[in-house]
């Protein structure tokens, strides 16, 4: 683990820095201490690259899969599925609605002559 400090001297003093916390200002072996540091900046844009790289690799099967539809996922597989029937039974309720409508229509036309 290391920890986030402030530069306290040199040309980027005040700016952010990473530094081992087990020895600390003041102790014999200081010196020492300097085995751990990375500029903020600097570290920051490393995690960045790997984020970006890690994007970058896993991408392509994303957008695969959701292009053609098929990418072997049993989650996405499972959803598409559910969506599928959802959809068919969503039509199936409109075609019966439509129906009803019609049937009520007819109703209130024989009940308005009566």
């Amino acid at each position: 683990m290391v920890k986030l400090e402030r530069c306290l001297t040199g040309q980027r003093q005040g700016e952010r820095v990473y530094r081992c916390p087990v020895l600390k200002d003041g102790d014999e072996y200081k010196d020492n201490r300097d085995h751990l540091v990375q500029w903020w900046d600097w570290a920051v844009t490393e995690e960045l690259s790997k984020i970006h790289h890690l994007f970058d690799r896993h991408k392509d099967d994303v957008l695969t899969s959701l292009e053609y539809g098929r990418g072997g996922n049993p989650a996405l597989e499972s959803i598409r599925e559910t969506l599928r029937l959802m959809r068919e039974e969503i039509d199936d309720l409109k075609e019966r609605l439509a129906t009803k409508e019609v049937e009520i229509a007819r109703l209130r036309g024989l009940l308005s002559r009566w």
